[in-house]
């Protein structure tokens, strides 16, 4: 059976996907079709290999499919991850992927998670994931930390509602760019405007209250609170109707230490901020004016 291609473009990082296997099915999701692109446009490529049980999910054996599979006779770490109604196992240095579905009805998706992994693990060279919403506001992006579920994507339909661009409402990425740090676009979470690339602004950490407060956090307490929250801790999505968690610990010391660098001289450069605010906020003008003079 012959492969088909698939080919998408997330922060300046292209890949290419071969779908091998069941390929019959729609994997025009919603918001990853905004990411695709028609022409391959860098090396980067993953194999993709989709199989259908027979089973449930539950039902399936890790080592049985490992052993079926030979996973164990392919150089290189497999991660796991599961759904509800699939299983799939990413090799990062063999640049491969098996999924593994319960019925057709979930192939797509399953195609969707399996890519949020692999954007996740192709991009981690290049800067960080943080677990936030980013909304684009007079040419810059300001970035709203928070768990899941305490207003990230409240905020990010109310701005959209205003015709203000969103990167994303559950997980942005940011590079440092010559010598500045720019925001990128994601598809993870359910509210995109598409690929975008902007300059950072500034930084918040969100809180529910009654009333709209804002208090300067000092770059060493931001950095503490962004590395337990968003870096430390896994983070779980809602994605596709079911709860899928990203392991973001998964990392040598090495590439953590990278990454903490990287955090260092970001949220010494970055005005920082706790922001306070009710559910029907709507200033959004007073936010790029406090970071303008901060």
């Amino acid at each position: 059976m012959h492969p088909r291609y698939f080919r998408y473009q997330l922060a300046q990082t292209a890949l290419e996907i071969a779908a091998v296997g069941e390929v019959h099915f729609d994997l025009e999701g919603e918001l990853f079709s905004l990411f695709r692109v028609q022409d391959a446009v860098c090396p980067h490529s993953i194999l993709l290999e989709i199989h259908l049980l027979q089973h449930s999910v539950l039902e399936t054996d890790i080592r049985m499919l490992t052993s079926e599979h030979r996973l164990y006779a392919i150089p290189g770490a497999w991660i796991d991850i599961a759904g509800d109604y699939w299983v799939g196992f990413f090799n990062e240095q063999a640049k491969r992927f098996i999924l593994f579905v319960e019925n057709r009805i979930m192939l797509s998706p399953a195609y969707e998670a399996a890519l949020l992994l692999i954007f996740r693990h192709i991009t981690k060279e290049r800067g960080t994931f943080f677990h936030g919403a980013g909304l684009q506001i007079e040419k810059r992006c300001h970035l709203f930390l928070a768990p899941s579920g305490t207003g990230k994507t409240t905020l990010s339909m109310s701005a959209q509602e205003r015709g203000l661009p969103v990167l994303s409402d559950e997980m942005v990425f940011v590079t440092k760019k010559e010598n500045h740090f720019v925001a990128c676009s994601s598809p993870f979470g359910r509210i995109t405007s598409g690929p975008l690339e902007v300059p950072l602004g500034g930084i918040f950490f969100l809180k529910q209250g009654s009333t709209t407060r804002f208090s300067r956090v000092n770059p060493s307490q931001a950095l503490a609170r962004a590395w337990q929250d968003s870096y430390y801790r896994d983070t779980v999505l809602d994605l596709f109707n079911q709860k899928v968690r990203f392991k973001n610990r998964i990392v040598t010391p090495a590439e953590r230490l990278k990454v903490f660098n990287l955090w260092q001289e970001l949220f010494s450069t970055i005005p920082c901020f706790e922001m306070e605010f009710p559910i029907d906020f709507d200033d959004w003008h007073k936010l790029a004016e406090l970071v303008e003079n901060a």
